[in-house]
C-alpha cells in the first residue's frame, strides 16, 4: 500500500494530496503555530496574574482598606480571582496544546509525505475544534440560564 500524500493522482480508493494542497497545508500550519504559541504566552500571562493574585492579595486588601479609610474595608476576594485564573488558564491550555500539536505534526507530515502523520495532524485539530465546540455550548448554555432566571426573577 502506498503510504505518500505526495502522489499527484486522484482515485476513488486513494486521495491524494496534491502540490498545491500540501502548500496550503504548509502555510496553514505555520500560522497554527504562530498562534499557539501566542496562545502559550498569554496563558503564561494569566499564570502570573493567578499566583500575583495569591502573592500580594493581602497587600491588595490593605491597600484598599486604607485608600477608603477603614480599618476591616471591603475585602476583594483574590484568592477567589485567583481561582478563577487558574481555571481560565487551564481551560485555555487544551486548545492551544491541540493546536500547537496540529501544527507540528502537519509540518513533519509535509516534509515527510506520511499519511500516519497528517492523520495525527488532523486528529489533533479534530480535538482542538471538538473542545473549542464544547466549550462554547457550555458558555452559551450558562447564557441562557442567566438569561431565563433573570426573566424570571423580573414576572
Amino acid at each position: 500500500m502506498n503510504d505518500t500524500i505526495l502522489d499527484d493522482t486522484h482515485s476513488d480508493n486513494n486521495n491524494s494530496l496534491t502540490q498545491t494542497t500540501l502548500s496550503y497545508l504548509k502555510e496553514t500550519a505555520k500560522w497554527c503555530q504562530f498562534l499557539s504559541i501566542i496562545g502559550f504566552i498569554f496563558l503564561g500571562f494569566i499564570l502570573i496574574a493567578a499566583v500575583s493574585m495569591i502573592i500580594f492579595g493581602s497587600e491588595l486588601n490593605s491597600t484598599l482598606a486604607a485608600a477608603q479609610g477603614y480599618n476591616r474595608g471591603i475585602q476583594f476576594p483574590t484568592g477567589l480571582i485567583a481561582l478563577l485564573y487558574i481555571i481560565i488558564g487551564a481551560l485555555y491550555f487544551f486548545p492551544i496544546y491541540y493546536l500547537y500539536n496540529f501544527a507540528t505534526n502537519m509540518k513533519k507530515a509535509t516534509f515527510s509525505g506520511s499519511n500516519s502523520e497528517i492523520e495525527e495532524a488532523f486528529k489533533n485539530l479534530k480535538s482542538h475544534y471538538k473542545f473549542v465546540g464544547i466549550v462554547t455550548i457550555v458558555i452559551l448554555s450558562i447564557y441562557l440560564l442567566i438569561f431565563l432566571f433573570g426573566l424570571a426573577l423580573s414576572i
